[in-house]
């Protein structure tokens, strides 16, 4: 995975939700595909927080650092999924 500035991954969000809600009113996306999007951009603001924050704010606990290092894994195979379900139905 290729690291994303804070400034780049907000921009990123804020134009997938964007694009989401433009392409939903003017072409109707079934909901699946609008649930999937949505779906993405909240797991994607998951994933950021636990990078930028609570990793860093975990520092020297060993076991808080497993954990959100785990469950960092875990968005970005989440992330991974949906994004390939999308491909999908696009």
């Amino acid at each position: 995975m290729v690291p994303v500035s804070k400034n780049d991954m907000v921009l990123l969000l804020w134009v997938f939700k964007v694009f989401a809600l433009y392409f939903n009113q003017f072409y109707m996306l079934d909901n699946k595909v609008y649930n999937l999007m949505m779906q993405i951009i909240q797991e994607s603001k998951s994933l950021y927080h636990i990078q930028r924050h609570y990793c860093d704010d975990s520092k020297g606990d060993k076991k808080c650092d497993e954990m959100w290092e785990e469950l960092k894994k875990d968005k970005e195979e989440h992330i991974n999924k949906l994004v390939g379900m999308l491909k999908a139905y696009l």
